[in-house]
């Protein structure tokens, strides 16, 4: 009875063991499956994208000019001074417009847009061909202000005519002072502020494409081609000149010269909108979510090199000159393609 016993415990322990090896054999027999991988990236796609750009726009002008006459005057009529006129007038020469300069603008903001292309692999390469158009609220702004003084003399305005008497080479000259119309001196603080705002609300770009396939479900890419965008350009300016005018005395130097203080100013906004051609290059990667679906990451930049500009309204401002306008930008894109 003992030996039966210990034969059928030798026997269980045999088949437990003749189990386990079974069971781990199965186990390390059993590969792990091979990821899926999706080939043939030839085709016609279109997509969506989203992101973030940033740029630097360079503002500069090479003239400037104002519509206030050199014989511009703002008149005052002060209380009549003892001795003389009974209204003394003095008028105020308004500076000329000084545009203080302003150097680049820093812009960012935010795009989104769909893009279209078509395809073609051969072996680990694929060639194509792509288009694309954002909106965007790509803005910026810059300001400056120039303060500039200034003293003059006081003078009094004259007139000279030449008028003939007898035959020719006889004439007569004449210098008059024209009374009562002078030209104060005055201590003066003039501030020029100028502020510029600039936005970028469309880009777009045709791109020629050449990916690599390192393995089938992803591809590495290089991207070059044309490039446009929709430029706005808002310009504001404001002149302030203080001071104090000293007056002429029409009737000699025994008689009170009168001070007058006084202010100027004037203001203007221009705006113009302007279509930049350039070029744009970059590169990105896409990734096969399924044969069909495709998540993308895309870094461009873009170049729209130096664009003239002209400004102009009827507050006195005319600006004219060039800048050169550059957006980088990363997005986010997710596609379809068709085979």
């Amino acid at each position: 009875m003992k030996k039966l016993l210990l034969g059928s415990a030798a026997l269980a322990a045999l088949m437990t063991t003749d189990c386990a090896t079974a069971a781990d054999l199965w186990v390390k027999a059993m590969p792990p499956p091979a990821p899926v991988q999706y080939s043939d990236w030839t085709g016609v796609y279109v997509g969506i994208e989203g992101g973030y750009g940033w740029g630097n726009n360079s503002f500069g002008y090479g003239g400037q000019s104002s519509t206030r006459d050199a014989q511009d005057f703002n008149t005052f009529t002060t209380a009549p001074v003892p001795y003389c006129d009974p209204t003394y007038f003095t008028r105020v020469y308004n500076l000329p417009l000084v545009i203080p300069g302003l150097g680049s603008i820093a812009t960012r903001g935010f795009l989104f847009g769909g893009f279209l292309g078509a395809q073609r692999q051969t072996g680990s390469w694929v060639l194509g061909l792509e288009a694309d158009f954002d909106g965007a609220d790509i803005t910026g702004s810059g300001s400056n202000t120039l303060v500039t003084k200034a003293s003059t003399t006081a003078q009094v305005f004259t007139s000279t005519t030449t008028s003939f008497a007898g035959p020719p080479p006889y004439t007569t000259t004449v210098t008059a002072a024209i009374t009562p119309v002078y030209n104060p001196g005055a201590i003066s603080t003039t501030n020029s502020m100028i502020s510029v705002d600039r936005k970028i609300d469309d880009l777009a770009s045709v791109r020629g494409k050449l990916g690599f396939t390192p393995w089938q479900s992803l591809m590495l890419y290089g991207t070059a081609g044309l490039a446009l965008a929709h430029q706005t350009t808002d310009v504001s300016f404001t002149q302030t000149t203080t001071g104090t005018m000293i007056g002429v005395d029409s009737k000699g130097i025994f008689h009170a010269v009168p001070t007058i203080p006084f202010s100027s100013s004037v203001s203007a906004n221009a705006s113009n909108g302007a279509v930049l051609f350039g070029w744009a290059a970059g590169g990105g990667l896409d990734y096969k979510l399924t044969q069909n679906l495709i998540l993308g990451a895309e870094y461009l930049h873009y170049d729209f090199g130096k664009v003239g500009f002209s400004l102009n309204n009827s507050g006195g401002v005319s600006l004219a000159g060039s800048g050169k306008t550059t957006v980088d930008a990363i997005k986010g894109r997710i596609s379809w393609l068709i085979n």
